[in-house]
């Protein structure tokens, strides 16, 4: 059996509204093996990013535990999870969320910017990275002046470059046409490929299908899970 990388026992989030508490996840129970691609399928509101975001402790649950690389991190404070966010965690949202100033590359270095590095050897790996989504050529351009799928695959050589230890997608494929999310994906599945862990949030069961594994939140439940291997 597979290492687990990430494990969620008995989680719960709620949020206070004046109406009451609105559950968002209830009695969420999940383990992600390192070297796995998981999608995480539902209708809007069912859970999906909440579950994501307490994953990458951004969102801490109500009940529960979480463990990331075995170390529970549902109890951690803000500081003592910033640098594990920034070193074991990275993010690819459905909005590209690049700096419209700073050039593709640029983009690429900003967790190193933020990290304090930033020398010549991240600079060669960002570049390498680059090319790797096939955008070596565009380094230089403007993130303003890149197309929508080129500015998603900046933000997925973005999130390797401090080579985190889990990728988590959040509806990555959202605002692009058919062919440039299968692009996209391609780029994920290659991440997976090579060792990677993907967690991804998708509403499209075409992508939903190519995932190692696939589960179904609803109501901030799990209703169902299914292994299956991408052609």
């Amino acid at each position: 059996m597979a290492e687990s990388l990430a494990v969620l026992r008995n989680v719960e989030k709620n949020y206070p509204t004046a109406n009451g508490a609105v559950v968002a996840l209830s009695k969420i129970t999940l383990e992600i093996s390192r070297h796995d691609y998981l999608c995480l399928m539902g209708p809007s509101g069912s859970g999906k990013t909440t579950l994501l975001n307490i994953l990458g402790g951004i969102d801490q649950p109500n009940a529960g535990e979480v463990f990331l690389d075995g170390q529970r991190i549902d109890k951690l404070s803000e500081q003592e999870l910033l640098p594990i966010r920034r070193r074991k965690v990275a993010y690819v949202f459905q909005e590209a969320r690049l700096m419209p100033s700073l050039t593709a590359l640029e983009n690429v270095l900003l967790p190193s910017a933020f990290a304090g590095g930033d020398d010549k050897q991240t600079q060669e790996r960002a570049l390498a990275l680059l090319r790797k989504v096939g955008l070596e050529k565009r380094a230089h351009h403007l993130a303003h002046q890149l197309s929508g799928g080129e500015a998603q695959r900046v933000c997925i050589a973005r999130a390797l470059l401090n080579r985190p230890l889990l990728i988590l997608a959040d509806e990555p494929t959202g605002n692009l046409d058919h062919a440039t999310r299968l692009e996209i994906v391609r780029l994920l599945e290659n991440i997976y490929e090579e060792g990677g862990t993907v967690v991804m949030v998708t509403h499209d069961p075409e992508l939903g299908r190519r995932a190692r594994r696939r589960i179904v939140i609803h109501d901030g439940r799990i209703q169902e899970e299914a292994s299956d291997l991408f052609a």
